[in-house]
């Protein structure tokens, strides 16, 4: 049990050290501004003065304007921890060559199942208000892409099956792994409950394509082309055209199971 324990310590270490970058920049913020806030709210307290609208857009803008930055030091400093800790699984890795069939599906199938996922809850929101997902972010597409598409999911592909899976893999069987790293994946998107029922089953797809192909290459594809094309889909959701959103709809419930069917056989 103690070394399940230290298993799962690294995906609380990960938050929290994506945590103490990010307040790094506050701290910075804070520095650089915060007389000037005390001359604005002369009777209030610090306490007070980041409870205000004006405090909290100003920080919001800042951090947003410092996003890519904030992630590519988060990106440094775990991607070099993570992969000294995934050395020893690296030899189970098999440098086969993977078919130009096998990326296409698996690019196929991650945009199907990011469109069916979020034009589906995109519908349901219709009825019962049940997410914020589909909301336009200040921070630049370029940077989105960068950091949520590119990076992202690089360093939780790393963490969840690289780490966390293969040493489950050591004390607990097969299935047992699989539910777990699975679990801890979904944990990462608390506290949206849709979210994390949505990865806790992508995380399934993911452990299939690493078991399959010994490589963490596809998974991370897979991951890189779901976060992508919601970046994308979002723009079109906000929308609101019924007619656009159904059809994106319809389509993806057809091609998913097709997509997923070929890949298992491929």
């Amino acid at each position: 049990m103690k070394k399940i324990l230290h298993i799962i310590l690294w995906p609380i270490i990960f938050i929290l050290g994506q945590f103490f970058i990010q307040n790094l920049f506050i701290a910075s913020f804070n520095s650089h501004n915060i007389d000037t806030y005390r001359k604005l709210y002369k009777s209030f307290t610090d306490l007070e003065i980041i409870e205000t609208s004006q405090y909290k857009t100003d920080l919001l803008n800042y951090m947003n304007l410092h996003a890519l930055l904030i992630t590519s030091i988060t990106f440094i400093v775990f991607g070099i921890i993570f992969l000294v800790l995934i050395k020893p699984y690296k030899k189970n890795e098999i440098n086969t060559n993977i078919s130009l069939k096998t990326i296409i599906l698996i690019i196929l199938s991650g945009i199907s199942i990011a469109i069916f996922y979020n034009t589906l809850i995109y519908f349901i929101n219709n009825v019962i208000h049940i997410t914020d997902n589909y909301i336009i972010s200040d921070i630049p597409l370029f940077t989105l892409f960068l950091t949520t598409g590119i990076m992202g999911p690089i360093l939780e592909e790393l963490l969840f099956r690289g780490i966390v899976y293969n040493r489950l893999q050591l004390y607990l069987n097969h299935k047992k792994s699989v539910i777990i790293a699975s679990i801890l994946f979904s944990l990462m998107h608390f506290p949206n409950i849709i979210n994390m029922i949505y990865t806790f089953f992508l995380s399934f797809i993911m452990i299939y394509l690493y078991d399959k192909y010994k490589t963490l290459k596809l998974s991370i594809l897979f991951h890189i082309i779901i976060n992508i094309t919601v970046l994308f889909l979002v723009y079109i959701l906000i929308q609101n055209n019924i007619l656009i959103n159904t059809l994106l709809l319809i389509i993806s419930l057809i091609t998913t199971p097709i997509l997923l069917t070929k890949l298992y056989k491929s």
